[in-house]
């Protein structure tokens, strides 16, 4: 989450999953598929921690205002056309889990558009954490349940692990190009350096270089850049990140690899020089906000796969994440295949590499009060794109 309030001062709530205690560079033995899905995929929870530590800093509603609503969806919902759809196209592993049946196939079979849904474990929990704040979830009897379902789903989390869990308070990347100053989230996203990365790039081609279908390959090849450079991230807790961040923030870099782009032809990935094996992450929701006082939040949020891990706790309705597949695991590798990113290794208490891009864009003009006038607020990766842009 990142949070630019009406006075410029900006903050990171980074409430990114993190791997368990007993969570080793090695678990998956080289077994993509118990990384991707399943217990071992699942990664320790930040959200409520995360919302929980926004909320005490600038809130000013009750915390149990805001949660209810949440916990009252949660007891009956209509199932949208959209949900209906990936319910189908994940239907063998919800009919695979009893927890997940249990809610999205009550009746035997995948709920129909129209039909109504309901999580009542996950409505009670929601309501004890509106009642008791995070604890209710990280120390409380929810934590026990959770952990309970996971242990028996053969997982690894404990609770420890989410007692454990701290939110990463940071300050954001913030960059001037094109006119706007940018600011967006640091590792261990690699989503706001790739931005402002893309950015550079494309300045350089000025409005008018970056329109129409010669503007879209020019886009294109830009970040096939940043999706090479990105490998060489990490979490900041357990890796020196800071010169690749540096690089991907400067202009001078960006001609450099400017210099590489041509308008007639593209290249073999080895052209982009990437060193590492990219991963493919999923899909996010996301949200901007402006309020009334020009305060903004840009926040993204996702448990990665549609459906998670496809673990649904049946003791606490709440849907498992499977964020540990963000991590590189060690892996045989030919010689055209690229090596997995060693920074972005699984290790206990480290948050996976992400390309999560909550983004606020500021027009620098200034009123005569002084301040620089907020443009818009966006995530990218959801195609909203910012005025100005």
């Amino acid at each position: 989450m990142l949070v630019r309030l009406a006075d410029g001062t900006a903050v990171i709530y980074d409430s990114r999953e993190t791997a368990p205690l007993a969570a080793t560079k090695d678990m998956y033995g080289g077994n993509d598929t118990l990384k991707a899905r399943g217990a071992l995929s699942i990664g320790v929870p930040g959200e409520i921690a995360g919302l929980y530590e926004a909320w005490k800093r600038h809130g000013k509603l009750p915390w149990k205002e805001l949660v209810m609503p949440a916990a009252k969806l949660a007891w009956a919902f209509t199932v949208s056309p959209y949900l209906h759809m990936q319910m189908k196209a994940t239907e063998a592993g919800i009919l695979g889990n009893a927890g997940m049946r249990a809610v999205y196939a009550s009746n035997g079979e995948i709920l129909k558009v129209g039909d109504v849904c309901r999580n009542g474990k996950l409505a009670r929990t929601l309501e004890a954490v509106a009642e008791r704040g995070p604890a209710a979830f990280y120390s409380g009897p929810v934590a026990d349940l959770l952990v309970k379902d996971v242990k028996e789903a053969g997982g690894i989390m404990t609770k420890e692990d989410l007692e454990k869990y701290q939110v990463k308070v940071r300050r954001p990347l913030s960059q001037s190009v094109m006119g706007l100053t940018v600011l967006s989230m640091p590792p261990p996203s690699a989503g706001g350096a790739g931005l402002m990365l893309v950015l550079n790039i494309l300045a350089q081609y000025g409005v008018s270089g970056i329109s129409g279908s010669l503007g879209i390959h020019r886009l294109v090849e830009s970040l096939k850049h940043y999706m090479a450079v990105k490998m060489n991230l990490g979490d900041p807790d357990f890796v020196d990140v800071g010169a690749v961040v540096s690089d991907m923030l400067s202009p001078k870099f960006a001609a450099e690899l400017k210099r590489t782009i041509y308008d007639n032809m593209t290249f073999s990935p080895q052209h982009y020089g990437g060193r590492w094996n990219i991963l493919q992450d999923h899909g996010t929701s996301h949200l901007s906000i402006v309020d009334g006082e020009r305060n903004a939040v840009s926040m993204t949020s996702t448990v990665n796969a549609y459906f998670g891990s496809l673990i649904l706790s049946p003791s606490t309705g709440v849907l498992l994440n499977n964020e540990m597949d963000d991590f590189s695991m060690p892996a045989n590798t030919t010689a055209n295949t690229p090596p997995p990113a060693p920074n972005n290794f699984v290790a206990p208490l480290k948050r996976p590499l992400s390309s999560m891009c909550p983004t606020i864009s500021q027009l620098v003009v200034h009123n005569v009060e002084g301040r620089g006038d907020l443009t818009a607020v966006s995530d990218p990766r959801k195609g909203g794109v910012p005025a100005g842009y």
